[in-house]
């Protein structure tokens, strides 16, 4: 169970530190540097036990499968059970351990009081919000977290991992904690939306920040998001992903390797580039490069005229 150490992908990408595994235990740790150097974990543990220790940052996360047993300093025992949300404030020591011999998997990070602060649209106040409660009961909540520590695992761009941090960390604060700071909301929504939209056409293929859009929009950072998606129906990095997806199709359809295709439309790699073209147009890229080139109108024409044949071959059946 030693770690092994992983090589830093870039900026702007995770930096995966080390992974541990046995035949029962297994964690991954990665560095999201996007979010201000932000440790994610995903974990699964069985026989481990956690003695007494304490986290600078919030610790935020959620109990995929099992459950944790759990206690602090100063509070009685409790079970984190599966599909919740666990909550730790900064300082609280505490220890855990597994509920049961089945062990419990789960997904965590630990965001910086900063980080809070700017979800939150409030960095000029050096007041932190808390939680009450280590455990939340709340659905929605649970799939908004795993969806961004899922698109931080997949090195999804820098506008989408800080757009769904920030959303999910103000809806949390917002609605659980005690002394929530209140998100910013002033200007014209249409107005800003519109400025945001046209900024990310001038620069769809550049790794777009949070704060570049909040600039240009005259908002907070998670108001931005939020007006952009009421005004326009999906959010910035949705909008982005999906002018790539379009700029991929027109360079398939000049005969582009894929490769350069990935490069050109500003993906992180091939796989991304592919994930996203399936979601937008139904079919992979090279499905799509073949449906586009003269073999495979080809191909088409051949099925549809086949087809036609078949149904007029069982039409002409029927009326016998």
């Amino acid at each position: 169970m030693n770690p092994i150490l992983f090589i830093d992908m870039g900026k702007t990408n995770p930096v995966l530190r080390h992974e541990r595994s046995s035949s029962t235990e297994q964690c991954h740790v990665w560095i999201d540097d996007v979010l201000g150097e932000t440790e994610f974990l995903l974990a699964h543990y069985t026989a481990h036990e956690f003695r007494p220790h304490f986290h600078e940052t919030f610790a935020i996360g959620i109990i995929e499968s099992g459950g944790q047993w759990f206690r602090t300093e100063r509070r009685s025992d409790l079970v984190m059970p599966a599909e919740t949300l666990c909550v730790i404030n900064p300082g609280i020591v505490h220890i855990g351990r597994a509920a049961s011999d089945l062990g419990w998997t789960y997904r965590m990070f630990y965001p910086s009081t900063d980080l809070i602060h700017r979800a939150l649209g409030d960095q000029k106040t050096n007041r932190i919000p808390g939680f009450r409660t280590h455990v939340i009961d709340a659905p929605a909540l649970y799939q908004q977290f795993r969806r961004l520590h899922q698109v931080s695992q997949l090195h999804e761009t820098a506008l989408e991992r800080e757009s769904r941090t920030y959303c999910f960390i103000n809806d949390l604060f917002v609605r659980h904690a005690e002394d929530a700071l209140q998100a910013l909301n002033q200007g014209d929504e249409r107005t800003a939306a519109k400025r945001v939209q046209e900024f990310i056409h001038a620069h769809w293929d550049q790794a777009l920040r949070i704060d570049e859009l909040s600039n240009v929009a005259g908002l907070s950072e998670t108001h931005t998001i939020r007006s952009f998606s009421r005004r326009i129906g999906m959010p910035p990095h949705g909008y982005q992903q999906a002018l790539r997806v379009e700029r991929a199709k027109a360079l398939i359809r000049l005969r582009l390797p894929l490769v350069e295709v990935t490069a050109a439309a500003a993906f992180y790699d091939q796989s991304q580039m592919t994930r996203h073209f399936k979601k937008d147009s139904g079919m992979t890229p090279g499905q799509y490069a073949f449906l586009t080139t003269r073999k495979g109108k080809a191909e088409i024409a051949k099925t549809t005229l086949s087809d036609s044949n078949k149904l007029s071959t069982r039409s002409g059946s029927d009326t016998h």
